[in-house]
């Protein structure tokens, strides 16, 4: 993805962000998850899950149950193994170390029930860019790649202590990077993961 797409979508993100009327609340938050690999990243190059996942992340209310807003993270995938990875010149196998770093910058959206009570469901999505950095360490060796994946993120969770000034929010995640990146073998794949997490969310 060249500068100016990113930059483009990034002002397309504030944009939408400050697109509330004045005076609507912001609700803002960070967040830890745990991650699971799924599809050909699971498949083709890392099958641990993570611990390591952290995101910020703000939202504007439209009304009271809707908002727009931006979300920014990070994913750390790793693993040591001896499996063998293929190249286009030929296999490596023996012990080795690979890592996938992720670094989701999403446009959101979210749908609050209208329930009452101080636990509240919602629905949302987030659309944009993810930024893929794959590593894999042989012996004295590092092989590297980088990929800007565009991608959506469909969402579920519920808010506790609804209404107050801070917030807890539990969800899950599946994060779909929807166009192919090239693995470090070569292969074209997608690099789709389930995350599950907390977050500490609080309005002004």
């Amino acid at each position: 993805m060249t500068p100016r797409l990113r930059l483009a979508m990034l002002l397309a993100a504030l944009g939408m962000a400050g697109a509330a009327p004045a005076g609507a609340q912001v609700l803002g938050g960070l967040t830890y998850s745990w991650a699971n690999p799924a599809g050909d990243l699971s498949d083709k190059f890392i099958g641990n899950d993570s611990w390591l996942g952290v995101s910020v992340e703000g939202r504007r209310f439209l009304n009271p149950n809707v908002t727009v807003g931006i979300s920014a993270g990070y994913t750390a995938f790793y693993e040591s193994t001896t499996e063998a990875i293929y190249f286009p010149g030929g296999t490596v196998s023996g012990e080795q170390y690979r890592s996938m770093n992720v670094f989701p910058l999403l446009v959101t959206g979210h749908l609050y029930s209208k329930a009452g009570g101080r636990i509240q469901t919602y629905i949302g999505l987030g659309v944009g860019v993810y930024y893929m950095r794959q590593l894999m360490d042989v012996g004295s060796g590092t092989v590297e790649t980088t990929n800007w994946i565009m991608g959506f993120a469909p969402e579920l969770g519920f808010i506790l202590n609804k209404g107050s000034e801070k917030e807890i929010a539990i969800f899950g995640k599946y994060n779909y990077p929807a166009n192919a990146g090239k693995y470090i073998g070569g292969e074209s794949g997608s690099y789709q993961y389930l995350s599950v997490g907390i977050s500490l969310m609080a309005r002004r």
